[in-house]
């Protein structure tokens, strides 16, 4: 249903629908679909739209951060043609996430959210796609990988393959990637 505004209507009034799967599909529906699930669904299960919503509301404000300071620090690294290599592996070994974000935001242009998203998520091999895009050389991606805010560390195997596979990884797949992940990224707001 995620990309079907009445599916996603339909299934929400469903009766049968245990309530265990309205976050999920509360958060893949547009604000019109919300609204028309609280207009026609019964008194109970509008209350528990509602506190649902809230709930949704309350996680995303809690989520979203102010990159501000470090975008500003790095555009004006990037400025100085200082915004290299050796300043994002010491951001990484120094655990400045939202400097590492915002640094593979700018020179990939995206979203710096977006990019911290993909440091804090589970999956070390999609990291390799902005790394890539912005020319870092494996010495800086190794230092991202090893130090992320993920609570799983990368195994000497796992990093190994990465290795292998940004290096065979062009800069141009990686850009068109990057690409195609802010044109979606857009799409579902």
């Amino acid at each position: 249903s995620e990309a079907d505004a009445e599916l996603i209507e339909i299934l929400g009034l469903r009766v049968d629908l245990p309530v265990r799967y309205l976050p999920d599909l509360l958060k893949r529906a547009t604000d019109v679909v919300r609204e028309r699930l609280i207009a026609l669904a019964s008194p109970e299960l509008q209350e528990e739209i509602k506190r649902v919503l809230e709930t949704i509301s309350t996680a995303a404000q809690e989520n979203a951060r102010d990159f501000t300071r470090a975008e500003a620090l790095v555009r004006l690294l990037d400025q100085k043609f200082e915004l290299d290599d050796d300043v994002i592996t010491k951001f990484a070994l120094g655990k400045k996430f939202d400097e590492v974000a915002a640094s593979l935001a700018l020179l990939g242009g995206v979203p710096t959210q977006m990019m911290a998203q993909l440091l804090a998520g589970q999956r070390s091999d999609l990291i390799l796609i902005p790394c890539k895009s912005a020319g870092l050389s494996w010495m800086a991606v190794e230092s991202i990988l090893c130090n992320r805010p993920s609570k799983r560390k990368i195994g000497d195997e796992t990093l190994g393959v990465a290795a292998k596979d940004y290096d065979k990884l062009s800069v141009k797949t990686a850009q068109r990637t990057l690409h195609f992940w802010q044109v979606h990224n857009k799409l579902e707001k």
